[in-house]
C-alpha cells in the first residue's frame, strides 16, 4: 500500500510542477505571479517574460490593457502550450481638482527650469 500511495504522490508532483499556476488578481492594473517547469520560456502576448530559473515568473498587465491575453509555454523538450487568460476592467476612482491657478498647472519656462 505505501508504495502505491508513494507513487500517487510522485506523480501528482510531477504534473503540477509542469501546469502553469497563475495566482494574483485577474484585473488590469494588476501583477500576476507564475510558476511553471523550470527550463520553460514563457510568452505573453507573443513578447518572452523573464523566467527564474526554478521555473517564476510574473506577468503585469496595464491599467487599460485589453481583456484577452495568450500565454505560451515553450518547454524544455520542445513542446508547446498555449493558454488564454482573460482579465477584467477595473474601475478607477479619479479625481479631478478645480479651481487652481493657472500658472501652478503650467508653470512659466523661468520657473519649470527652476523645477528640473
Amino acid at each position: 500500500m505505501r508504495p502505491i500511495v508513494s507513487l500517487v504522490f510522485l506523480m501528482g508532483f510531477a504534473w503540477s510542477v509542469q501546469a502553469l499556476e497563475l495566482e494574483g488578481q485577474f484585473k488590469q492594473g494588476a501583477l500576476l505571479f507564475g510558476e511553471t517547469e523550470a527550463g520553460t520560456r514563457v510568452y505573453l502576448n507573443d513578447e518572452e517574460v523573464p523566467v527564474t530559473p526554478a521555473g517564476r515568473f510574473a506577468l503585469g498587465f496595464g491599467r487599460e490593457a485589453d481583456e484577452e491575453h495568450e500565454v505560451r509555454l515553450e518547454k524544455p523538450d520542445g513542446s508547446t502550450k498555449t493558454r488564454k487568460v482573460t482579465i477584467s476592467a477595473r474601475d478607477y476612482d479619479i479625481q479631478r481638482i478645480e479651481g487652481v491657478p493657472r500658472e501652478k498647472v503650467t508653470p512659466d519656462p523661468k520657473h519649470l527650469k527652476r523645477i528640473r
